[in-house]
């Protein structure tokens, strides 16, 4: 770049100097400041500097002085973000699943112009996430934006479908054969982005796990499934697929040891809605639920610190569920045992 060009970009790097390198607590002096400049290539006077804070200043970025005892210094206070939103920020970046060590690290290096990099320094060192996980859905990130893309330009996703199989493998779905669909929204849940798309062969709405699928290529549209989609709530939708709550909604009343309240309300949030007292160690909680497999697993992890009070046939399919599963365990344990005494399986 002509040492012209670089003059008339005085502005912005002095900008991106002050945004990058002063806090609160850290601040330029005019010299450090015209230091700073020479390293991009650019040349200024004391006072030249002093006209750029104004500059800057009148179009919105406060700039204010840091004294100390041999100088004053300036530091740049006006930020989009403050230490603890940009907190929040590189704790959910980290957290990612979907982002290796140096996706997140890249992503975060970003955001030293909007916070500093003192403060970006203090914030990294601070945040320690556990039991991240670090390998695959990486393309999740590639995959959405193909995604996103394909919704605005009202075009169809061909991609194939993938699942776990026994060995811990991903294996291709569908005989390997390439899934057409009409996406209309993506959801995060748990965790995990979903697709909700209307498939090509198919005449109801459907769910995909966007770490599983592999996008093979976008068609033109018109989308199918406009009517489907406007009569769903997604969130709904998504909660029935995804989490199997495939039952009746039933009004479920449950009797719970006050020790395990916390885990009550972080299962079914809306319990706190309707809760009181029933004594001294227990209380009641009345909530909306689909009643499934899926909520009877949740009443077993539980014990004996929860019962349910009514209704009183969902009860008796609770009792069913427990025997059920006592009563397959003892199956395939005895079916187990007679296969290792003749040699069909062979344990590690």
């Amino acid at each position: 770049m002509a040492r012209g060009t670089k003059q008339k970009l005085k502005l912005l790097y002095l900008l991106r100097i002050m945004m990058e390198q002063t806090d609160e607590t850290h601040g330029l002096t005019i010299e450090e400041a015209l230091s700073e400049l020479g390293k991009f290539g650019v040349t200024a006077q004391r006072k030249s500097i002093y006209r750029d804070f104004e500059a800057l200043t009148e179009y919105g970025f406060k700039i204010k002085k840091l004294r100390k005892v041999h100088a004053v210094s300036y530091y740049l206070t006006s930020r989009k973000f403050d230490t603890r939103e940009m907190q929040f920020l590189v704790e959910a970046i980290r957290g990612c699943r979907f982002l290796s060590e140096e996706n997140a690290h890249r992503m975060i290096e970003k955001f030293e112009g909007e916070i500093g990099a003192f403060a970006m320094d203090l914030i990294d060192r601070q945040v320690q996430v556990v039991n991240r996980v670090k390998e695959g859905g990486e393309n999740v990130l590639e995959t959405l934006g193909r995604i996103h893309a394909a919704i605005e330009a009202d075009r169809k996703v061909l991609f194939k479908y993938y699942a776990w199989s026994a060995d811990g493998k991903l294996t291709a779905r569908y005989d390997g054969k390439t899934v057409t669909v009409s996406p209309w929204t993506v959801l995060l849940h748990n965790e995990n982005y979903y697709l909700l798309a209307f498939p090509e062969d198919d005449t109801i709405l459907k769910t995909y796990r966007i770490d599983k699928m592999e996008i093979v290529d976008t068609a033109p549209g018109p989308r199918i499934g406009a009517e489907a989609y406007a009569a769903v709530d997604p969130a709904e939708y998504l909660t029935r697929a995804v989490n199997m709550f495939h039952g009746v909604e039933e009004t479920v009343t449950l009797v719970c040891d006050n020790d395990i309240a916390n885990v009550v309300f972080d299962l079914w949030p809306e319990a706190k809605q309707k809760t009181r007292r029933v004594d001294e160690d227990h209380f009641r909680v009345k909530f909306n639920i689909y009643v499934s497999n899926q909520f009877f697993g949740q009443l077993c992890g539980l014990g004996s610190h929860v019962r349910i009070k009514s209704p009183n046939d969902i009860r008796k399919q609770y009792i069913a569920f427990l025997k059920e599963n006592i009563y397959n365990q003892r199956i395939r344990r005895k079916n187990l045992v007679e296969k290792e005494a003749t040699g069909e399986i062979v344990e590690d």
